[in-house]
């Protein structure tokens, strides 16, 4: 699970974002889900094109707001 005030905003500061922090995770083989809690919408909005694609591992299995 990843859980933050706004796990949306995660990597601004350090030059990368959420959609790519799922895709190092989801290179790791094996059974198991991710859980998105506490995203603001907007960032959800902001990030959806490319987020998109890394829903398609069926992996990432519920979003919180």
């Amino acid at each position: 699970m990843l859980s933050s005030d706004d796990v949306g905003s995660y990597g601004r500061d350090i030059d990368t974002d959420l959609v790519q922090l799922l895709r190092e995770m989801l290179k790791e083989d094996g059974k198991y889900s991710i859980h998105i809690r506490y995203i603001e919408p907007a960032m959800l909005v902001d990030l959806f094109p490319e987020l998109y694609t890394v829903l398609k591992s069926n992996k990432i299995r519920s979003f919180l707001s």
